[in-house]
């Protein structure tokens, strides 16, 4: 069975000297020594201050920067996709206007080439309808009296 190594949790204190076969074992610690605290140059001061007005400062920019941009790069997308349909649409209305024109230019090749009793226009044979005669005017509609309230006819709500 393995054995576990216990850690020795008895605080020593070894002072070495010159000769090492002479080892003095003492129980006391040896006291701290407390560094006395001074007072921080002028621009270490100023710029403990900057940091501690900087670093909250990037913080509220950054989490005001980062909405905005997300809206910029969403719209930039939004443009894109919208112009590439508006490309498509106008692929789409040349395609059809150029089919428009190749059917009337076909009609017009058959109509010339099969003699279906089809006749050109000219001014020899256009047709002219006689004019219809005019209507008697209708009576105009009597309006009806009816007296306007001012207070009732008022916005309910402005």
């Amino acid at each position: 069975m393995p054995t576990a190594v216990r850690p020795n949790l008895r605080a020593k204190s070894v002072s070495r000297t010159a000769n090492p076969s002479s080892r003095v074992s003492t129980a006391m610690p040896v006291p701290l020594q407390l560094v006395p605290t001074q007072q921080p140059s002028r621009k270490l001061a100023l710029l403990l201050k900057l940091r501690k007005v900087s670093t909250p400062t990037a913080v509220i920019l950054t989490l005001v920067i980062l909405p905005i941009y997300g809206w910029s790069v969403s719209t930039q997308l939004s443009w894109g996709k919208r112009y590439q349909h508006l490309e498509q649409l106008r692929r789409e209305e040349r395609h059809y206007q150029t089919q428009t024109e190749t059917l009337k230019h076909d009609l017009t090749q058959n109509a010339m080439q099969n003699s279906a009793g089809l006749v050109p226009q000219g001014p020899s044979n256009n047709l002219f309808l006689p004019e219809m005669p005019s209507r008697p005017n209708l009576p105009a509609l009597p309006t009806p009296a009816v007296q306007i309230n001012p207070a009732a006819s008022a916005p309910l709500a402005y």
